[in-house]
């Protein structure tokens, strides 16, 4: 799971133009943090998913939306109608 959504950043980062260390200056992340999540190494928490949505021009929503449809998880349905400022305490 965590491959396919590294996979899913990746495609998001190279259709925005940005490199590693672009997207993680726009994001607030480390360089490192992009690499990881892109590998499979690291999964986002909510907080992370919004950093890049954001970065990367997504509403959180979308990018969750992404995740979910790639996933397939009954869970999904319940991100999908977030945006960035719901549901974040």
């Amino acid at each position: 799971m965590k491959r396919a959504f590294g996979s899913i950043l990746y495609e998001r980062r190279k259709e925005a133009n940005l490199t590693q260390v672009d997207l993680a200056k726009k994001s607030g992340l480390s360089q490192s943090a992009i690499s990881r999540l892109e590998s499979g190494y690291r999964w986002p928490v909510l907080r992370t998913l919004k950093a890049l949505g954001k970065a990367l021009g997504t509403d959180l929503g979308k990018l969750v939306k992404m995740i979910g449809d790639e996933f397939d998880k009954p869970d999904a349905q319940r991100w999908r109608s977030l945006n960035d400022d719901e549901g974040v305490g």
